[in-house]
């Protein structure tokens, strides 16, 4: 019954990862990830070609795909949802709201350009699909 509970325990804890990303000297991105079960969070401060911090937050299926992201930046919200075989995509800034919908594997993943959590949850999912 303990080591039951001990690796329930575990499995519910959540688990973070921080990255940094540096060209010589200079620091161009910090990331903190924090997965629980499955939820994602992330928040990035990206300093190229201007400084932003944005917020993501991911919802994946029992199997790792995703169903829903927003990530939310200075005045702008996006808002990443499954449907079907497609990807439903928001985008609400202070001049309005624009919508479209892309055609998307069921294993598509978000890839944000100088960022680099998106891939520890693909080699995550990598990991337990035993690849």
């Amino acid at each position: 019954m303990i080591t039951y509970l001990a690796a329930l325990l575990v499995l519910q804890a959540p688990d973070s990862a921080v990255f940094i990303t540096r060209l010589g000297a200079d620091t161009l991105v910090v990331e903190r990830m924090i997965r629980r079960g499955n939820r994602i969070e992330a928040e990035v401060l990206l300093r190229v070609p201007r400084t932003t911090r944005t917020q993501y937050t991911l919802e994946l299926s029992p199997s790792g795909e995703l169903l829903r992201m927003e990530s939310v930046r200075e005045g702008r919200r996006e808002l990443v949802t499954r449907a079907g075989d497609s990807l439903r995509i928001a985008v609400v800034t202070d001049s309005g709201r624009r919508e479209r919908a892309v055609a998307a594997d069921a294993r598509t993943l978000p890839f944000i350009e100088m960022v680099h959590w998106p891939y520890e949850v693909a080699l995550r999912r990598l990991r337990t699909a035993g690849g």
